[in-house]
């Protein structure tokens, strides 16, 4: 079965809220991450209806817009239900996002078997701690849909992640400036080398491979390149 997939980012961190549907006209939609925009959420859907809500997890900006959904099923891990009504497990408290979330909840464990009108296949559940100790990917197909996926262990991460988590630190802090206090430290914050840093990740990731090409180089000059054949 072919799915219709529309990602739309949303809230302060652009996170990725899906809307999940099978490609029959009227047919039900999954939404998955509601972060911050209820309004742009519920022009998406273009009045079709909500069959579920998943959490991949707890924190605020992935249950921004949960309010707007309201009697519809939401499925989440138990082990992350207190960062609905605690701001601070939620993180929430880090950017004055106090606000309670609400649902109709549903807990979800490791192998888990979710079934919706509409959708012919099944969702399968999977458990990954790490990011939270709730945190989930949910498996539609060969559709993934995770926060973080798999690593337990913040040592482990690939290093295109830890960079990627550097630069959207930086753009955390230049976009909360205010919080610092003082107006010296408020003047600091925003201007941070936001552009230079994104060069210097670029670098990092490049310098690996400029590295190693020499000692392939000879394969390709041979006409046999990594991965195929050059005719």
């Amino acid at each position: 079965m072919a799915l219709s997939i529309e990602c739309l980012k949303l809230g302060i961190y652009d996170t990725n809220c899906y809307l999940i549907a099978p490609p029959a006209d009227g047919a039900p939609v999954l939404v998955i991450d509601p972060a911050a925009d209820g309004e742009a959420i519920l022009s998406a859907l273009h009045g079709r209806r909500v069959a579920a809500v998943l959490l991949t997890h707890g924190h605020f900006d992935h249950t921004g817009a949960l309010s707007a959904f309201q009697g519809v099923p939401v499925y989440m891990h138990a082990d992350d239900a207190p960062c609905l009504t605690d701001p601070h497990l939620s993180a929430g408290d880090t950017v004055g996002d106090l606000t309670p979330r609400t649902g109709d909840l549903h807990f979800v464990q490791e192998g888990d078997t979710l079934h919706f009108d509409g959708f012919d296949l099944p969702v399968r559940v999977m458990h990954t701690p790490g990011h939270t100790r709730g945190s989930v990917v949910y498996c539609l197909g060969n559709d993934w849909f995770t926060g973080v996926l798999y690593i337990e262990n913040p040592n482990l991460v690939p290093l295109q992640t830890l960079l990627q988590k550097i630069q959207s630190s930086i753009e955390f802090i230049k976009q909360n400036a205010a919080v610092a206090g003082t107006p010296d430290g408020i003047e600091l914050m925003r201007n941070l080398p936001q552009q230079n840093l994104r060069m210097a990740c670029m670098i990092i990731i490049i310098l690996p491979v400029l590295a190693a090409y020499p000692f392939f180089q000879r394969y390709v000059v041979s006409g046999l390149t990594i991965g195929s054949v050059k005719e």
